[in-house]
């Protein structure tokens, strides 16, 4: 699937990311299109080579880890749920014994438990959001700045534009509460325009991808749609597009099926339905989130009752979805997706099954089938993705799946969608 808005082959791991740190992972998945490729020649593992893991434990909510400069790696994380006490914290590790080598003081959360985002700015500072604070650090985790953001929520998005202002999210799993995306001066921490609603309550964390001739995209799941806003670096603030609203949701409302996060590649935003869990129905069931500790295994019990569903849909003609059911299995889970790299010729572990039937609407394909992939393939960036097949009460199937972007061909459904 090819693209005006982005080529197909553009990898946030090339090079240098405006508005990022230039280092080799400096953001959660490894920059705004959510790609999770690393900048780097990976560790040269072969059939010979010994590996060694080293852990180390430290009985907090561990959330990403970013790289900034070299040997400097950061570690974020929030208040274990069963805490009292809320607070987000950033640590510079050692990057081999793992111990803390400079610790920020715990960062307030606004009573929120969530985890949030952490980025290496252009700049040299970092950025976190924590909880409704945003805060900024400088490279010795010593606080620089710090904001109380608009809506008394945990908010987790954060990615940056070109030339580095800051542009976040609120998460809601309640239809009645209200998501905003605001937009933050780097040196302040001040809003440089004012929030841009969200059409619906929205959980997953944003993308930003960046056209040819510059401009820049924002993608927010809905718990119905997705959405695309433009940047507009000028008003500093993001402006809707009507023209790109794909709905994906086909479940009835009164079953929670919404999508997290996404990945733009490959000229399309690709997903997965079926977000919603027992353990999120807990936590974001206070307010301020994370109260109270979920059940142990209810972060695997997931409420949609349709078989997991993989999307695929073009940036420049919402239209165009392709949707691809790698199991057919009832009760599926959702996991975060990501690219990761393969040898071309390599086979995928599964084959989806088709004809699957998505969200309304109109639509140019409706299912993907799938093959195995031969040596003709000469693609080399694969969609990994972890998700489960449960019975009502237990954890039936779990399986991990590869599949090469070049081996799915649309599916036609005479029924439509």
């Amino acid at each position: 699937m090819t693209s005006a808005w982005t080529p197909a082959g553009v990898l946030d791991s090339a090079g240098r990311i405006p508005g990022y740190f230039d280092s080799p992972w400096p953001a959660e998945c490894d920059g705004p299109r959510r790609q999770r490729i690393p900048r780097s020649a990976g560790l040269g593992v072969g059939k010979a080579t010994g590996l060694r893991q080293r852990s180390r434990t430290n009985g907090e909510w561990n959330v990403l880890v970013v790289l900034r400069a070299p040997g400097e790696v950061y570690m974020q994380y929030t208040n274990h749920l069963a805490n009292p006490e809320k607070y987000g914290q950033v640590e510079l590790i050692d990057a081999a014994s793992l111990e803390a080598v400079r610790r920020s003081p715990r960062l307030p959360t606004g009573g929120h438990t969530w985890c949030t985002a952490l980025v290496a700015h252009e700049n040299g500072y970092l950025y976190l959001t924590s909880g409704n604070r945003c805060v900024k650090l400088d490279p010795y985790c010593a606080v620089v700045a710090e904001a109380v953001l608009p809506r008394d929520s945990a908010y987790n998005g954060l990615i940056v534009a070109a030339g580095g202002r800051l542009i976040m999210k609120n998460i809601e799993r309640d239809a009645g509460q209200l998501t905003t995306v605001t937009v933050l001066d780097p040196d302040r921490l001040e809003q440089t325009g004012p929030e841009t609603l969200v059409p619906e309550n929205s959980m997953g964390r944003i993308a930003m991808d960046t056209a040819p001739d510059g401009r820049q995209f924002v993608y927010v799941p809905g718990s119905h749609h997705f959405f695309r806003f433009a940047y507009e670096p000028e008003a500093g603030a993001l402006v809707a597009d009507p023209g790109w609203q794909p709905r994906y949701r086909s479940a009835p409302d009164d079953v929670p099926g919404f999508t997290w996060d996404s990945c733009l590649a490959d000229g399309g935003c690709w997903f997965l339905d079926n977000g919603d869990t027992e353990a999120n129905a807990v936590i974001f069931g206070t307010r301020p989130f994370g109260q109270h500790l979920p059940p142990r295994g209810s972060a695997f019990r997931g409420f949609a009752s349709s078989p997991q569903k993989l999307f695929q849909v073009a940036l420049d003609d919402a239209s165009d979805i392709r949707i691809c059911m790698p199991f057919g299995v009832p009760r599926g889970w959702y996991f975060p997706l990501r690219p990761t790299t393969r040898s071309a010729g390599s086979r995928s572990h599964s084959t989806p099954q088709t004809g699957s039937s998505a969200a309304s609407g109109t639509t140019k394909t409706a299912g993907w089938s799938c093959s195995g992939a031969g040596p003709a393939v000469s693609r080399c960036r694969w969609c990994c993705f972890l998700t489960l097949a449960r019975s009502p009460s237990t954890i039936s199937a779990m399986a991990v799946i590869t599949l090469s972007f070049s081996m799915w061909s649309p599916v036609t459904n005479s029924a439509g969608r």
